[in-house]
């Protein structure tokens, strides 16, 4: 993150399983999955995604991902997620052929959200590269058709989100 501006002694590393806490915020790093799962048996899984808890609220911010076997089990030991982020901007053999590593589908996304029932679901990755794009609508009206209990939320790249905590 030197590139970043942010100084070397204020960067933690994580890998998959493991927890930090640095004041009242707890953040746990779960491994995320491209195609496959890429692990450095020095250096760990490249790909994470991370659960945070944080004044009351706790979400997840998977980063890149696919939906893998285990993820729906790991994050249900949280009994409850306030928000979840996560891409719906898909995989396919055209990207795959172009070096462009998938993300889950908007489908795949909508089941994790919904099997979760989720305080708020957020797409991500759906407009981020030309030619790895995605409609974030197909993701609002499935999670609506299919599990019109769980809420979501699209907005600008940057904009906060807002969501309270659940009782």
């Amino acid at each position: 993150m030197q590139e970043g501006g942010v100084p070397q002694e204020r960067l933690i590393s994580v890998n998959a399983g493991e927890t930090v806490e640095v004041g009242s915020i707890r953040v746990t790093a779960l491994k995320s999955k491209h195609e496959f799962f890429d692990e450095d048996p020095a250096l760990g899984f490249p790909y994470l995604g991370y659960v945070v808890q944080i004044g009351g609220v706790t979400f997840y911010h998977s980063g890149d991902t696919i939906n893998y076997e285990g993820l729906l089990t790991s994050l249900r030991q949280w009994p409850r997620l306030d928000a979840v982020f996560i891409p719906i901007n898909g995989r396919d053999a055209e990207r795959y052929l172009r070096g462009t590593i998938g993300n889950m589908t908007f489908q795949e996304a909508t089941e994790l959200a919904g099997e979760l029932k989720v305080g708020l679901a957020v797409p991500a990755h759906y407009d981020m590269f030309v030619g790895n794009q995605e409609d974030p609508q197909k993701f609002v009206r499935f999670l609506k058709a299919k599990y019109p209990s769980v809420p979501c939320w699209v907005g600008p790249a940057g904009q906060m989100v807002p969501f309270p905590a659940r009782a």
